[in-house]
């Protein structure tokens, strides 16, 4: 801790505000919602209105991109370690069924090939998905992720719906910014008695 201190030539206090700073915007980056309610419930973050919607928006934006493009890498990793896990831990059905048969003349013996089991075409997660998509569309879906699904996953469902990126990044923004004013005002009217206090 002093030599990091020490390198960069800042104060603890400078340090310790500067990890605030770092921790808000990666609990904004995963769950949106959260991080206007560690500024106003924890008197260690005392951050002004609009520092808070600065480093929230930052915190968001930096989720949604992040799933935007990385997710296909994401994804292929997740099968690969799918598949490391079925073979090596899974049950191996036979390919060829035993003869029933059991007599004395000689006989051809014909195998049956035993596929396994039939792949889901749609896993209950995907059909809650499909759910929530036909019920709210592209831009409801946006609309209620930093509130209501997490940053990753309401991006997650748009980009499997919507293959424009700057749309997607375009209107998360809108959403971004709009809950997070909307939270700390409601916030800021149960504290703040004047107007400065507002100002950084």
């Amino acid at each position: 801790m002093f030599k990091l201190i020490s390198i960069f030539n800042l104060d603890e206090n400078k340090l310790q505000n500067l990890m605030r700073v770092v921790a808000l915007i990666l609990l904004s980056s995963v769950k949106f919602v959260a991080g206007p309610f560690v500024v106003y419930f924890n008197q260690k973050y005392d951050f002004s209105f609009l520092k808070t919607n600065l480093f929230t928006i930052i915190g968001g934006m930096l989720g949604v991109s992040v799933v935007i493009y990385l997710s296909p890498y994401i994804m292929r990793f997740w099968y690969w370690l799918k598949l490391l896990y079925y073979k090596r831990y899974s049950k191996r059905d036979s390919y060829f069924s035993d003869p029933t048969v059991d007599v004395s003349q000689p006989m051809e013996v014909h195998y049956r090939y035993i596929s396994g089991k039939k792949k889901k075409i749609f896993s209950p997660r995907s059909r809650r998905i499909v759910r929530l998509w036909k019920r709210y569309g592209f831009a409801g879906v946006a609309a209620i992720t930093p509130v209501i699904l997490s940053i990753p996953l309401g991006t997650f469902i748009l980009t499997r719906f919507e293959t424009k990126k700057k749309r997607i990044l375009l209107y998360m923004f809108v959403s971004i910014v709009f809950w997070s004013f909307a939270l700390t005002s409601v916030f800021e009217l149960f504290r703040v008695r004047s107007i400065p206090e507002f100002l950084p």
